[in-house]
């Protein structure tokens, strides 16, 4: 029927689209939709019955009136009504109470349909999983079910060290599903299974072919791991779903990355890291490199048809085939061909700019395909790693090229290809950070071309252009190579520091196909358990675990001192292993925010990547292919000597004294919270000096703090318990200063021995004061001045001999004592690391004394005043140095006796001199020490730790006078003359000592060749005990460890270990490894007591620590501490290409060791710190150049490169 004319027309029916009937059904079909859980919402009135929803409850229609803001009912109205990313239905289970099951549409279901760009739709989700009921029985609708959260906070976060020590072990697959190619399985396979490593010497144990096996499936056949950030969770409906618990979305389906090639090896401290990545590098010693999938193998334009060998040498190179492995069958012109086309692939230059408007350069890269291995160590393992591929792989397997020195030179490219291992050290490897810069450390910039405006030259029109010139850019070969994989050993440090170290640039920068950490210890907390946890006398096996499971409890819970090894292991992931989604990412276009992840995520989310990346096994797994010797480690408790007790007890009166007089206020009183740098060198020098030895207190200082101790007592403006305490000061003063030997210690600053037996003559003539008492007591320079002659005059008859001594004695101590005058009378200087005191804090002189104090208080370690003597003897071929290190920083120190030393210095058995003995030190820890040594040295070698360069020189003082050759691991010891050392020790059976700084014992040394460990005094941090007893606690050690800490009974030392032991974790991390940052031990040291010393415990035999059996003071190998050649009986590890420019000279160093420099003194001469034993000398030109004892004088040529096998 016709419409009439004039009237509306007709309304259209909405317009149903294709799109809003697909989004209906999205949204009706709870399939699509995640149950979250349930909550409970209070209905006032009964609802009517409604449409029943497809889970049989009704559907929960929004209300007509919406609700209140900040109500649950508002959130879900949100999601339900307005956003619709949630559907709702409910059940009454009570007349007013409803129980809402809450679904939840995933992110990743219907993108195209719902938008979820509104930042709201996360805030109103989040605040309802803050009370969601995720559990079975509110899920089914049970009244009184009991909530269950989605998240429960308290077990969500474990630690660093609970994870890393209970993570799985490595189970290497061959037939895992991802791995189609049969040649990876074959390989895997056949390291499983072999006894040992084809081109290996020694057999791997199982959990080491377990390891090379994971790596190897690793680098060639990475699986895909679900994305990091997401939790697996689980509904109560039974459904699986995952969950960003920081950007709060829920997916139906995980995304996935793929893992990265290589890692982190974390096998145990001393388990063979070493020999896992030589069984990596010798299994794909002939793979080569593949050419990344963003890019393409280049093959060149030919002008004509391809021959049959140019094909095969293109599908070599494309599909990366091993052809050296067959090199010998495929004969010389085969060889040669592959070599000429040798494959290769283009890099676009990186963009400098982000404007078009310029030109920009179009040059590419040219990368050519390696097989080679990249190994980056600390310097001092660089002879490390040569020792143990010498040890471990068989000769003329492997092309080693070592690049140690600072002034190694990179071989050309085509020459680099030839190697299998290019063996860096760190300090050179960073040195490449220089690639793509010029002579003045400057890069290309992006943007408009600079125009030069240098001036001329003179009055030409020449400018003398210093601008940036491409061609003066250094290009690094190494970049110029697609490598194999790189390893950097004690790779920990590459995620130290807030910025990129340079290390991590070059890294960066490097082609390379896999990249590993290798580090027992990526971070502090990322520590096994089971390091240093050594057996105390009597425990039994079962005690043992019990404590280490006990250890692992206790550290379960994360703890927010953990927050740095967090960001620290994020900077490894993020910015060397590059792991997704953590790294930039040019394909995805995201970067996921580490440092917030990090921080709110849950564990799971460090577990995971935790799995992705490490290789290590649990302890159990280990110990049943190999198990350790045992470690017994004890506390050896000894009562302090005289000498001991004084200077203790006159610390402890500075502190009273100080303590009394600023009236424990302002910044003169040393517990003031502004001097705790200051507090922390005291506190060194009080508990690792004092109660070793300590002669750093003058009769003047003692004198002092009596005066003015005694001024403020006749003011009378303390209390009671003050006064006593200045009246044990000066009471403890006084007792100093009528000590013979207190004084003597004082004035010459020396180790006091005590001495028996000399010939009728000779204790008067090397007596220090007129002779008034025996046992005569020396010091450590008149015993060596003796033995020097003596050794050196043994073939004289008995009574020439006895006059010479008798006649030097007279000599030298009349040079020695004006010498100690004419030095105390020079020094004007106050010691450091002592407190000051005052008679009153308002009083001007006492004033600008405590701000004295608090300058002589800004340098640690306090020095000791030792006398310069350099003294030629008659007869000898060579002389001793005593030389005072002003304030120059220790070097290295060695000893050894020539090649004639059985002979030189041997007297008759009857000889009147074989009488003469030392019968103890001053220092107990010193006589016990000594007497330990000499009861093992013959059959063991010992490892003795310290923490002050004053113990070490005394240590090494009294090694020189009781004979036996040691090594001295200094921490400034050149990083060659380290390697050398620790080869030296671990090879040679002459030098049995091995004096080692504690700082120095942190990572990868190998020292398993000691059997006996000394800590010289208690160490504060577990964590660093634990790694230096891991130096000889290793994988190649055949003996049980025995190791002693020696601890003065009754002192500052005792009271410490106490302290450390009442401990938790989280409150040493505290205490950033120094006891005066401990709020308990700073309390201790204030409030120290006074020892108990009578005036007898200072005659006779009271006053020595005695040795166990009176020692031999001359006899054969006692010659003084005087060595012919320090160099001669170092070892090096021979048979490796170095690509050091060394320059060679005969200088020989002076023999002499290293003395700390005096309090108050001077700074000593250029020559007052000589470097012994250490063919590493400083020129004219400031560089460092390599000595080489037996050649020439005159200066040999360079050495041309070349390869040599090793064997």
């Amino acid at each position: 029927m016709a419409r009439p004319k004039g009237s509306p027309k007709p309304q259209a029916p909405p317009c149903v689209t294709p799109l809003h009937l697909e989004t209906v059904e999205l949204l009706n079909d709870l399939t699509n939709f995640v149950g979250i859980g349930s909550i409970e919402i209070l209905m006032p009135r009964m609802a009517g019955s409604g449409m029943e929803s497809p889970d049989r409850w009704l559907w929960l229609e929004p209300p007509e009136i919406q609700p209140r803001d900040g109500t649950i009912e508002f959130y879900l109205h949100m999601l339900v009504a307005s956003y619709r990313v949630a559907r709702c239905t409910y059940k009454m289970v009570s007349t007013n109470m409803a129980r809402v099951r809450v679904y939840y549409l995933p992110s990743d279901v219907g993108r195209g349909l719902i938008s979820r760009k509104d930042k709201s739709i996360k805030k109103y989700l989040r605040k309802i999983m803050e009370v969601i009921d995720v559990s079975r029985e509110g899920w089914r609708g049970r009244p009184g079910a009991k909530m269950v959260p989605i998240v429960e906070p308290d077990k969500e976060r474990s630690s660093l060290f609970w994870m890393f020590n209970t993570m799985d072990s490595p189970n290497p697959n061959p037939n895992a599903p991802w791995i189609r190619d049969e040649n990876i399985k074959y390989l895997l396979q056949r390291v499983l299974n072999s006894e040992s490593i084809a081109g290996m010497k020694s057999k791997p144990y199982e959990y080491q072919k377990r390891s090379i096996a994971m790596m190897l499936q690793r680098e060639l056949a990475p699986s895909k791991s679900v994305d990091s950030r997401l939790k697996t969770m689980f509904a109560p409906s039974g459904e699986v779903y995952y969950m960003d618990q920081v950007t709060c979305e829920l997916f139906q389906e995980p995304s996935y990355y793929e893992d990265v090639r290589g890692g982190i090896l974390a096998e145990e401290m001393g388990y063979g890291k070493t020999l896992i990545c030589l069984g990596v590098i010798l299994s794909t010693q002939h793979q080569y490199a593949q050419v990344p999938e963003k890019y393409s193998l280049i093959i060149p334009l030919r002008k004509e048809a391809p021959s049959l060998m140019d094909l095969c040498v293109s599908t070599i190179w494309k599909y990366s085939v091993p052809w050296r492995e067959h090199e010998e069958a495929l004969g010389e012109s085969c060889v040669k061909a592959i070599k000429k086309n040798h494959g290769f692939y283009e890099v676009p230059p990186v963009p400098r700019s982000r404007s078009n408007r310029y030109a920009t350069d179009d040059t590419k890269e040219r990368i050519l395909l390696g097989s080679g291995t990249i190994v980056v160590c600390p310097p001092n393992l660089v002879d490390q790693w040569r020792s143990e591929i010498a040890k471990h792989v068989e000769s003329g397997r492997l092309k080693v090229l070592v690049l140690a020195h600072s002034s190694a030179r990179i071989p050309p490219v085509q020459e680099l290809l030839e190697y299998d291992i290019v063996l860096f050290s760190r300090t050179r490897f960073d040195q490449e950070e220089k690639e793509g810069k010029d002579h003045a450390g400057r890069r290309e910039s992006g943007g408009k071309p600079l125009i030069c405006t240098c001036p001329y030259i003179g009055a030409t029109r020449t400018p003398a252009c210093l601008c940036f010139r491409k061609e003066a850019v250094y290009k690094s070969p190494i970049n110029r190579i697609r490598w194999r994989r790189l390893i950097i050993d004690e790779g920990h440090s590459m995620g130290s520091g807030a910025r990129k170290s340079q290390g991590v640039c070059v890294a960066e920068r490097l082609p390379v196909e896999a990249r590993w950490i290798v580090s027992g210890t990526p971070s502090p907390s990322l520590l096994g358990a089971a390091a240093g946890v050594a057996s105390t006398e009597g425990e039994t096996e079962a005690e043992i675990e019990e404590r280490k499971a006990k250890l692992l409890n206790d550290r379960k819970e994360f703890q927010i001192q953990e927050t740095q090894d967090l960001e620290r292991l994020g900077r490894i992931v993020r910015d060397f292993l590059r792991l997704q989604p953590w790294a930039p990412s040019m394909e995805r276009g995201e970067q996921a925010s580490w440092a917030t992840y990090a921080r709110i995520a849950s564990s799971m989310c460090v577990h995971n990547i935790l799995r992705q990346l490490m290789v290590r096994h649990r302890q159990e797994d280990i110990e049943k292919s190999v198990v350790l010797p045992p470690l017994w480690h004890k506390q050896v408790y000894l009562s302090p000597k005289y000498s001991e007790k004084l200077a203790i007890n006159l610390f402890v009166g500075q502190l009273a004294v100080n303590a009394v007089t600023s009236e424990r206020t302002d910044k003169d009183y040393m517990f003031h919270p502004d001097n705790r740098g200051q507090l922390r060198v005291l506190v060194n020098n009080l508990y690792k000096q004092s109660s070793f030895f300590w002669a750093g207190f003058t009769e003047l200082d003692v004198i002092k703090t009596m005066e003015v101790s005694e001024k403020y007592l006749q003011k009378n403006n303390c209390g009671s318990d003050d006064i006593v305490l200045l009246q044990q000061a000066i009471s403890s003063c006084r007792q100093a200063l009528r000590s013979e030997s207190w004084s003597i210690f004082a004035k010459y600053q020396d180790m006091g021995y005590f001495v028996a037996g000399l010939p009728e003559g000779c204790p008067e003539t090397w007596c220090f004061e007129p002779l008034s008492s025996s046992p005569l007591m020396l010091t450590a320079a008149p015993i060596l001045e003796m033995q020097k002659h003596v050794s050196a005059h043994a073939y004289q008859e008995e009574s020439i001999l006895s006059d010479g001594l008798q006649n030097l004695g007279t000599r030298f101590m009349r040079k020695y004592t004006e010498d100690i005058q004419r030095r105390s009378t020079g020094s004007g200087g106050r010691k450091r690391g002592v407190p000051g005191s005052s008679t009153s804090t308002r009083d001007r002189r006492v004033s600008m004394e405590n701000r004295e104090i608090r300058r002589a208080l800004e340098e640690e370690d306090t020095p000791l005043d030792i006398p310069v003597e350099q003294r030629a003897v008659s007869g000898s071929a060579s002389q001793h140095s005593s030389v005072n290190m002003g304030k120059h920083k220790p070097r290295s120190v060695l000893k050894g006796n020539s090649s004639e030393s059985i002979v030189e210095g041997q007297l008759p058995a009857d000889s009147p001199l074989m009488h003469a003995k030392i019968l103890g030190t001053a220092s107990t820890k010193l006589s016990y020490l000594l007497d330990s040594i000499l009861s093992h040295y013959t059959t063991e070698k010992t490892l003795v730790f310290y923490e002050s360069d004053n113990v070490a020189w005394y240590i090494a003082q009294a090694l020189d006078i009781m004979g036996i050759e040691y090594l001295a691991y200094q921490r400034n010891l050149p990083g060659q003359k380290k390697a050398q050392y620790l080869v030296t020790f671990h090879n040679s059976e002459r030098f049995r000592v091995l004096l080692m700084d504690l700082t120095q014992a942190a990572h990868g040394l190998n020292v398993c060749s000691a059997s006996r460990i000394y800590f010289v005094n208690p160490v504060w941090t577990p964590s660093i005990e634990a790694q230096a007893l891991k130096r000889a606690h290793r994988i190649g050690q055949t003996k049980p460890v025995y190791a002693e800490t020696l601890i003065l009974e009754g002192t500052l030392e005792d009271k410490m270990v106490k302290r450390r032991n009442s401990m938790t974790e989280r409150e040493l991390r505290e205490t950033r490894d120094s006891i005066a940052n401990d709020s308990e031990m700073r309390s201790i040291i204030s409030n120290l007591g006074f020892l108990d010393v009578s005036d007898d415990e200072g005659y006779g035999m009271n006053q020595i620590a005695q040795f166990k059996i009176a020692q031999p003071m001359f006899g054969a190998g006692k010659r003084g501490g005087v060595i012919d050649d320090p160099e001669e009986n170092l070892l090096e590890v021979e048979g490796f290409e170095d690509g050091s420019a060394r320059k060679r000279s005969t200088r020989k160093t002076q023999n002499s060791i290293p003395r700390p420099s005096p309090i108050g003194g001077d700074s000593g001469s250029g020559d007052s710190a000589p470097e012994i034993s250490n063919r590493s000398l400083t020129v004219s030109n400031g560089k460092r150049v390599v000595v080489v004892i037996d050649e020439p004088e005159e200066s040999a040529p360079k050495k041309k490169k070349k390869t040599v096998r090793f064997g």
